[in-house]
């Protein structure tokens, strides 16, 4: 597949339609994702295509002379074995979308970061410990949708001012909540669109790169 890195915004999960175009060593990021997915898997340019399985439950390792040369797997109730000839990449997303481990797990480090933000010991407790994940977080308004979201309302403080805090709204599906809440920003009113309003407009240089490449709905003319 093309070299290209690839980090995580929040358009390459909605990114299409480029076609059969090449890209090169300089592929913009912003269709990376979609042309390694797709150029991976043409049986017409690798000897090997790439296969890809969703909805696969990774169960266990295999390890032979001390190394791990595959994965035992559940897929459609069945256990699955995957063979590495080459390797094993382990890599994980987040846990948010599973309360038990979120609770389990984000308590005692949300609370780290607190104790060592205000000056504490991050091992031991201190007066701003949150004590659950629905806790009262220091919102202004006691209305906010983040008032008691412990996670992201901690998240909000550490991103906004750094323009981080839309990976989130995209993330978590909070798009309607926040326009609802704000209703406006120093531009005029907030109108939310639904999922089109989560795609944001592909720029200028990458559609000078490929001109096989359209710009996003609901930006004519840019």
């Amino acid at each position: 597949a093309p070299k290209a890195i690839v980090p995580e915004t929040y358009d390459y999960h909605m990114f299409f339609g480029v076609g059969d175009f090449q890209f090169d060593d300089k592929c913009g990021y912003f269709a990376a994702t979609n042309v390694c997915y797709t150029d991976a898997q043409r049986a017409d340019k690798h000897e090997k295509p790439a296969v890809f399985f969703f909805n696969t439950k990774a169960q266990d390792l295999l390890v032979e002379d001390g190394r791990v040369v595959g994965v035992f797997a559940e897929r459609d109730g069945e256990l699955w074995l995957f063979r590495g000839t080459k390797g094993v990449i382990l890599a994980t997303g987040g846990i948010h979308e599973d309360p038990e481990m979120t609770a389990y797990y984000c308590d005692d480090y949300v609370n780290r970061v607190h104790r060592r933000a205000y000056g504490f010991s991050p091992d031991s407790p201190c007066p701003y410990d949150y004590t659950s994940l629905s806790d009262r977080t220091r919102t202004a308004d006691p209305n906010d949708p983040l008032a008691t979201d412990v996670i992201k309302y901690e998240r909000w403080a550490e991103l906004f001012a750094e323009g981080q805090w839309w990976f989130d709204v995209r993330r978590y599906q909070i798009g309607q909540q926040e326009a609802d809440y704000y209703k406006q920003t120093r531009h005029g009113p907030i109108t939310w669109k639904g999922n089109e309003s989560y795609v944001q407009p592909i720029p200028q240089l990458e559609l000078e790169r490929n001109k096989n490449m359209q710009q996003s709905t609901g930006y004519p003319g840019i």
